[in-house]
């Protein structure tokens, strides 16, 4: 009775171990779904968002691409930072 229990034991713990193995796996690739975005820094005098508003709005690094613009963030009143990231497609 007791290899018996060690032996079940022994199988669940390697069923455990090769899920644990094929998780790790799996977290090296990125999910083909995953969208890419791309953040470009402009340098330009910016107190407040808008001129960043208005130079990133002008910007499309992702052509062909359409792209939207995901954010934006004015750095030391010196840097306006834009993330682009690809439109959505509707099917």
């Amino acid at each position: 009775m007791k290899i018996s229990h060690l032996m079940i034991f022994n199988l669940v713990l390697l069923v455990l171990s090769s899920d644990m193995v094929m998780a790790a796996r799996m977290m090296n690739y990125v999910p083909l779904d995953a969208p890419i975005c791309k953040k470009i820094t402009f340098e330009v005098h910016c107190d407040d968002i808008k001129p960043c508003i208005q130079l990133c709005a002008t910007q499309d690094p992702l052509y062909p691409i359409p792209s939207k613009v995901a954010s934006i963030v004015c750095h030391n009143s010196s840097e306006c930072e834009c993330t682009y990231c690809p439109r959505a497609t509707r099917n």
